[in-house]
C-alpha cells in the first residue's frame, strides 16, 4: 500500500548524532477506499463511505531493546480528502512545536 502522503520528521539532520539521542514522527494519510458492500447490507439501506486515514506514530530509542521503537501509534479517519489533508497539517503544525522540524520531504 503506497500512502497518498508520507513524512518523517525528526529534530537534526545531523548524521553524527548518536542512535540513542535521535527520535522521530512518522506521519502519513492513505485513502482506503470504500469498504465492500455485500447485497444484504444494500438492501437495508447501509451506505458504506470513502475513507481516509492518517497516521502517526513516535519512534525513540529504547534501552532495553537496544535499538529504536516505533511506538504511539495514533489515527484519525475521514470520510473527505479535504478533510484528511487538514487532519494532516494539523498533526504536523503539533509535532513541529515539540521542535522537529527537519522533514525528509518538502511540502
Amino acid at each position: 500500500m503506497i500512502p497518498l502522503m508520507q513524512e518523517v520528521l525528526s529534530k537534526t539532520t545531523d548524521p553524527n548524532v548518536p542512535l540513542q539521542e535521535q527520535e522521530y514522527f512518522e506521519l502519513w494519510l492513505d485513502d482506503l477506499g470504500t469498504p465492500f458492500q455485500s447485497r444484504f447490507s444494500v438492501s437495508l439501506g447501509v451506505v458504506a463511505r470513502h475513507r481516509f486515514i492518517v497516521w502517526e506514530a513516535h519512534a525513540a530509542w529504547s534501552e532495553i531493546d537496544r535499538d529504536i521503537m516505533w511506538e504511539g501509534f495514533e489515527h484519525d479517519e475521514c470520510s473527505t480528502l479535504e478533510e484528511a489533508e487538514l487532519q494532516y497539517e494539523e498533526r504536523r503544525a503539533a509535532i513541529v512545536e515539540k521542535g522537529f522540524i527537519y522533514s525528509d520531504i518538502e511540502l
